[in-house]
């Protein structure tokens, strides 16, 4: 089993170059792309607004998310079975 891991990681490692001559297609494609869509400066300013807003509330979400179940974890473990020993 190593042996058959090793050899494909070698043969990845070796064919793993061939695959960067298809980056300048790639990087010819994604300006054509862009240029065929975007209408004007503001095209790329409403995109990037929207998305950061959209990474802003996911990540308030969450954390609220988190706060509530650290919450009621907290309250369902300490007070079913806590004792008070005085």
């Amino acid at each position: 089993m190593k042996k058959l891991f090793v050899t494909f990681l070698v043969a990845s490692l070796i064919v793993s170059p061939a695959k960067a001559i298809y980056a300048d297609d790639l990087d010819r494609l994604g300006k054509e792309t862009d240029r065929l869509w975007r209408r004007g400066k503001g095209a790329e300013d409403g995109a990037f607004t929207s998305m950061a807003t959209s990474m802003i509330a996911w990540g308030v979400g969450i954390g609220i998310v988190a706060a509530l179940l650290a919450i009621l974890i907290e309250t369902s473990t300490t007070s079913a079975h806590s004792h008070c020993h005085q």
